[in-house]
């Protein structure tokens, strides 16, 4: 019996310590306990918990949180956010101020927002700005495109030099924005024989460079398939003849090579360049804006695919000018990538004659991937906001949801309805501004979107898109840029919104002045400039502008007939004409020749504080002198009159 019993006390025990081994299931719970997330941190992401041995997790801690704002994650179906964490280079979370304000650790920096707009950093799908001018730096030209919100570029057109150059300054550390680099497979402009010459820039001597780690990437070649409508590179090519209205007009014979246009390419030449091309490992992208260029590409590109899908190569054609209904379904049925300007000639509309020139804006609405093409380059101003390229992202959007352009006075000319009807909302605007310039160079795992694990780059805006009427998205203000959790861009007056920057300023003390005191530099002023300036007082200013040509003979006959008259504050200014430089050289935006360059400056001296107004006049008398003209068709031409005539305003502050 006494055996019995110590039986079951074993037995009793051994069930004890069985169940303290395994541990019990809670009664309202059938979940094991190790499935159940402890701490919910983003609606976009998994909880980011580093799991420990102990009972309570740890959860980790930000370096910088933005918070009680409003967050255009550009996730799809666009759900919105209130805060952000960060950690390093990387977005840590994404949520609710409830949620994300939990990350805060003792070396948090904490920014709010104050109800303003954060999303992805802007990403310019097709643009030509790292051709650096002579007279600026690499760092000067990056600064102007962080104060517009872009934190990458993907550059259309680049020889072997441009492309030393970069990898040069990623090495130095120069190269502050993400860039992608499409180089020249062909020439932009005809030679001689109206044929374009074959370049083979980078490929095929060189793999592409995909790493997304990298700030530099060659992940395309880009192919010119037909004109542009100017001398030296013939005309859109087109599938029926051009009407003869255009025929007939002074500008068709010196730019078109035929009725139809130019052509570049034979089909089967084109065919067997894309496969090579992809073959190698890159995505074509191919300038084609006439409906028999499009065409062309869009066989070149399914005769290199051989029956793949285009979603994993990723070909794009650029411009997309003159796209044909039947061309539009072959965009959609053959996942083909385009980029889309985003703010169109509208005053210029009565021009084109075609609804066609407009329908890819109907592009997103279809399922194609579309993305912004600002084409911005250093041949206009690129603040000029009236400039279909201006590289002013808010009007961009603007122009991609409106129709609408800007003229010189101020007024704004409406779209007809061949192109109005062609609508897209702002989460479709901004969409081609952020996720889809990335998609289109294989980084949308890492870019275009507010979500954990992706880079942090970011902008501020003043006012969230959605909430502004249509016509004053132009308005809105660029307030912070960011590039992988640095701030590369604060506009004056929001240091608050900018990490790392208002302790600093907060703790400057004003230097005392002193015999080896350093004068300031000199400001130098654009004098087509449409935005008032602003320096400070004791400031140097000049004012300056530059001059192009293809030719040195063309430039120096340009430097022989312009003179200039000019006034500030009313009162004539003095020794105007002999301020140019020496003439240089530069390579062109489309990286197959060299233009000449020759730079005027004229220094205003030290002005008072206020308000200034300068009204300056160039006038030309145009003597040929050698059978080089301003325009490149050899033919001689004579001009007389003003050629420019700008205002521009300068305040001096105390």
């Amino acid at each position: 019996k006494m055996n019995s019993v110590m039986n079951r006390i074993a037995y009793l025990l051994i069930t004890v310590f069985l169940l303290l081994l395994l541990g019990c299931s809670s009664p309202d719970n059938d979940a094991p306990a190790v499935d159940r997330p402890t701490n919910t941190v983003s609606p976009l992401a998994d909880p980011i918990i580093t799991p420990t041995p102990t009972a309570e997790p740890i959860i980790e801690q930000a370096d910088l949180i933005f918070h009680n704002g409003i967050l255009l994650t550009m996730e799809d179906g666009f759900p919105t956010a209130q805060a952000i964490a960060i950690q390093g280079d990387r977005i840590l979370a994404v949520g609710s101020d409830e949620d994300v304000l939990v990350l805060i650790g003792p070396d948090t920096e904490v920014i709010d927002l104050n109800g303003q707009t954060l999303l992805p950093g802007l990403a310019d799908g097709h643009a030509h700005m790292l051709w650096v001018p002579p007279n600026m730096t690499l760092d000067e030209v990056q600064d102007i495109v962080f104060s517009y919100g872009f934190t990458s570029l993907n550059e259309m057109s680049a020889d072997n030099g441009y492309i030393e150059s970069l990898l040069q300054a990623e090495a130095d550390g120069r190269l502050r924005l993400r860039v992608n680099v499409f180089p020249n497979y062909n020439s932009s402009r005809l030679n001689d024989e109206r044929e374009s010459d074959i370049l083979e820039f980078w490929f095929p001597e060189h793999a592409p460079i995909l790493d997304s780690d990298r700030m530099l990437r060659i992940p395309g070649i880009k192919f010119f398939v037909d004109g542009d409508g100017t001398p030296a590179r013939g005309c859109p090519a087109r599938r029926d003849p051009y009407s003869e209205l255009s025929i007939s007009s002074d500008w068709f014979p010196r730019a078109c090579g035929s009725i139809y246009g130019d052509l570049y390419w034979d089909q089967t030449d084109l065919n067997q360049a894309v496969a090579a091309v992809q073959a190698a490992g890159f995505r074509a992208a191919f300038h084609a804006m006439g409906d028999r260029g499009i065409e062309t590409a869009l066989n070149a590109i399914e005769f290199a695919l051989n029956g793949e899908s285009n979603l994993f190569y990723r070909h794009q054609i650029q411009h997309s000018s003159i796209l044909e209904p039947d061309l539009l379904e072959r965009y959609v049925s053959e996942d083909i990538l385009s980029s889309v300007r985003g703010y169109f000639n509208t005053c210029s509309q009565d021009s084109y004659h075609t609804e066609w020139a407009s329908n890819r804006y109907a592009l997103p609405g279809a399922g194609v991937h579309a993305y912004l093409e600002t084409d911005t380059r250093w041949i206009g101003d690129i603040h000029d906001i009236t400039w279909s390229s201006t590289l002013n992202s808010m009007v961009q959007l603007f122009g991609l949801v409106t129709k609408q352009q800007i003229q010189a006075d101020g007024s704004v000319c409406m779209p007809d309805p061949w192109i109005a009807k062609h609508v897209i909302t702002v989460d479709q605007a901004l969409y081609m501004m952020t996720y889809e310039p990335a998609y289109a160079v294989s980084q949308e795992d890492v870019l275009g979107s507010l979500t954990p694990g992706k880079y942090a780059d970011l902008v501020i805006l003043s006012e969230d898109p959605h909430s502004v009427a249509p016509g004053n998205l132009k308005n809105l203000e660029v307030r912070m840029t960011m590039v992988g959790g640095k701030v590369e861009y604060c506009k004056g007056g929001h240091e608050a919104l900018c990490p790392n920057l208002q302790p600093l300023i907060q703790s400057q003390e004003e230097p005392e002045a002193g015999p080896t005191e350093i004068p300031p530099e000199a400001v130098t002023i654009k004098i087509f400039k449409k935005e008032p300036t602003t320096v400070s007082a004791g400031t140097p200013i000049v004012i300056s502008i530059g001059w192009a040509a293809n030719t040195e003979e063309q430039l120096i006959d340009f430097l022989n007939a312009i003179s200039f008259t000019a006034t500030l504050d009313s009162q004539s200014l003095a020794g105007l004409n002999d301020n140019w430089s020496e003439i240089s050289t530069f390579e062109s935006n489309y990286g197959d020749g060299l233009n000449y360059l020759s730079s005027w400056e004229y220094s205003l001296g030290v002005l008072s504080p206020g308000t200034h107004q300068i009204e300056i006049t160039g006038t030309l008398a145009w003597t040929i002198t050698d059978g080089f003209s301003s325009s490149e068709d050899g033919s001689l031409e004579q001009y007389s009159g003003e050629v420019m005539n700008y205002t521009l305003i300068i305040y001096v502050e105390e």
